[in-house]
């Protein structure tokens, strides 16, 4: 294998969260006292754009003059504050998929790394309901609370490779949202995102690869022989490898891989 280091987001990367941003998101409207609310679709887009754990800012940037800057911090606040009493009522569950590509990496001997703008308290409900006491022992490093709000040189997943020692060449992020996927290029790392809707390809920014709910889709010419009899299972990290690999080699597998997985 040549990934040396996954890296992975939370939000509907390991766990599935878009739900409950989602009731997060309109109750945080409601108990602040505006009268918007969202639509599904339009919940969609923002979380694409900014992530679940930030899609609200969507709201904020269009709406600021008119909510005011307080009034701004207080929304973001009521949303964290709901979306954490959800994440300790146990409403969010791990992604079958995600947690078979961690086991298989590690037990090829691979470093698991998580990079994610949730809240530092909230990531750490979630993790410690799904790996317990084994926590430490299956992330080499966990950065929480990260902002991906402006492009950087320097930015988490800088650091995530230097703590641990990780060629980017040799790494690979998997991300639900835009601008962490656009942070984790910037840094060097193979991308690839994958979504809860499998119809929101052309919604995303900054993959060298999309996989909806890290599942194989249909074949193209340039994806037969990773695809060949795979089509809607969960990609293994086998698999992951050697989409990594092939697009490396050929510029234009990314702009295949796209239609081979939709």
């Amino acid at each position: 294998m040549t990934i040396d280091l996954l890296v992975l987001g939370l939000d509907d990367v390991l766990f599935e969260t878009h739900a409950a941003h989602f009731e997060s998101c309109n109750h945080a409207f409601e108990k602040c006292g505006l009268s918007h609310q969202w639509s599904v679709e339009q919940y969609r887009r923002a979380a694409l754009a900014h992530g679940g754990a930030n899609a609200i800012r969507s709201v904020v940037e269009k709406s600021g003059a008119v909510i005011g800057r307080s009034n701004a911090a207080a929304l973001s606040d009521e949303k964290n504050r709901l979306f954490h009493d959800l994440a300790c009522q146990g409403r969010m569950t791990p992604n079958r998929g995600c947690m078979n590509l961690i086991n298989e990496a590690l037990e090829d001997g691979s470093k698991i790394a998580i990079v994610t703008d949730l809240p530092a308290q909230t990531a750490a409900v979630l993790l410690e309901q799904a790996f317990n006491d084994r926590l430490t022992d299956m992330f080499a490093t966990i950065a929480s609370g990260v902002s991906f709000d402006s492009p950087s040189d320097n930015n988490a997943y800088h650091l995530v490779l230097r703590t641990i020692g990780a060629d980017p060449w040799r790494s690979v992020a998997i991300e639900s949202f835009t601008s962490a996927l656009l942070e984790a290029q910037r840094a060097g790392l193979w991308t690839l995102a994958t979504t809860p809707h499998a119809d929101d390809r052309d919604s995303v920014i900054g993959s060298d690869a999309w996989c909806p709910h890290l599942r194989a889709r249909k074949q193209s010419s340039a994806m037969a022989n990773l695809v060949e009899g795979r089509q809607g299972q969960i990609i293994s990290f086998e698999m992951l490898d050697a989409m990594k690999n092939a697009s490396r080699v050929s510029p234009s597998f990314a702009r295949a891989t796209t239609a081979a997985w939709a």
